[in-house]
């Protein structure tokens, strides 16, 4: 094969390997351009997100496939082409060129090998050093993803909470007490690293910890503020709080204050009377719109205090038609999954509601759901 020959399969695998990174991330690309088009997300922050997704998955094959043509280029020419030449009689640059062989072998042993077992132990080192220093914690690894769960914290509508908590860790997801999440947040805030890392709180009540007093202040919204994600489910967000002791808690009510996002109650259309325990006819007409989709969600959810959708940057499923509230509260949409972005410099963070109302954690469908949810429109690196 003559030497344009070789050229021409580099580049025709170089196009495949681009291809496939783009057919491989289409559903993240779809999604990115959906939150677009459902918020205010910059369409030009999109498209270099998208452009960013698509590289760090090309790169890998690329490097592979540029590995291998470097050791085929050198063994046409070195043994093929003059298969008789005794190595004694090569010169300093052909010995110079074997020894440079190294390099693509190196490169190839590394990304098949090496690559994936240090990550492997960067995530389980992460555990130590989240403890000692949460900077060298996030040098070792390009996201730290975080799963609130402490045996003796209460829950109030999530059940078999063990059950979330154990596959969510099973995707290299760190699980931290009250105590460590109050402690990791601060120094994410601290060291300007909040827009690298997530927060699913499996119980839906928040501990005291985090939610010191009931405004922006407290530590969960300065850790919103400052780009971080906290992705929630089951009961109102942060409407009951944890209190030091075993399994106590109290109606807290910080919503409003700490969120900005309002909750309601509807009621029946004919007789005006709360139906927030016989929803039946409410959530048949919960339907996902476009960006719930986008993101491969199932679960639409139940009808239990949904959100103003005015008050929110992306609707993943909401609630249509007479919900029974006066005028003109009974024009606006009602979500019931959301996301509210704090910093507009970090559109894939803030605060994330996924499902409002009774949660049984041995559905696994639901949650492997809930775990799409979470990492859904991330644009760093994620292992899982």
């Amino acid at each position: 094969m003559s030497e344009k020959a070789w050229e021409a399969i580099g580049a025709i695998a170089g196009v495949l390997a681009l291809m496939l990174s783009i057919a491989l991330e289409w559903k993240r690309i779809k999604e990115l351009f959906a939150s677009a088009r459902a918020s205010s997300i910059g369409r030009i922050d999109v498209f270099i997100h998208a452009i960013i997704v698509v590289a760090i998955r090309a790169m890998r094959p690329l490097l592979v496939i540029l590995a291998i043509m470097l050791l085929g280029i050198w063994i046409r020419s070195n043994l093929l082409v003059q298969p008789l030449h005794p190595l004694m009689s090569w010169t300093f640059w052909q010995y110079a060129l074997a020894i440079a062989q190294v390099v693509p072998l190196a490169l190839l042993v590394y990304i098949l090998v090496i690559e994936p077992w240090r990550r492997t132990r960067r995530a389980e080192k992460a555990r130590d050093l989240l403890a000692k220093s949460w900077r060298e914690a996030i040098d070792q690894i390009p996201v730290v993803p975080i799963v609130f769960y402490e045996d003796t914290f209460p829950c109030s509508w999530v059940h078999s909470p063990e059950q979330a908590t154990s596959y969510f860790e099973e995707h290299r997801f760190l699980r931290a007490n009250a105590q460590e999440l109050k402690d990791m947040m601060e120094r994410a805030i601290e060291h300007r690293t909040a827009h690298k890392t997530v927060f699913v709180f499996i119980h839906d009540i928040v501990p005291m910890s985090i939610t010191q007093v009931r405004d922006p202040t407290c530590t969960i919204r300065r850790y919103l503020d400052a780009g971080g994600r906290v992705v929630w489910w089951g009961d109102i967000p942060l409407h009951r709080r944890g209190l030091p002791g075993r399994a106590m808690m109290e109606q807290w009510m910080g919503g409003p204050a700490i969120l900005s996002v309002d909750h309601y109650n509807p009621v029946h259309v004919k007789t005006r009377d709360p139906v927030m325990w016989n929803r039946s006819d409410l959530d048949g007409n919960i339907q996902l719109t476009d960006a719930g989709r986008a993101i491969g969600m199932t679960v639409a959810g139940q009808c239990v205090r949904p959100a103003r959708v005015d008050q929110n940057t992306i609707v993943y499923s909401e609630i249509v038609g007479d919900l029974g509230f006066e005028e003109p509260s009974k024009s606006l949409r009602w979500a019931i999954s959301w996301r509210k972005v704090f910093n507009a410099h970090y559109p894939h963070s803030g605060f994330m509601q996924y499902l409002s109302g009774e949660v049984d954690c041995n559905e696994k469908s639901v949650v492997e759901d809930f775990f799409r949810f979470s990492v859904s429109d991330w644009p760093f690196a994620f292992t899982t």
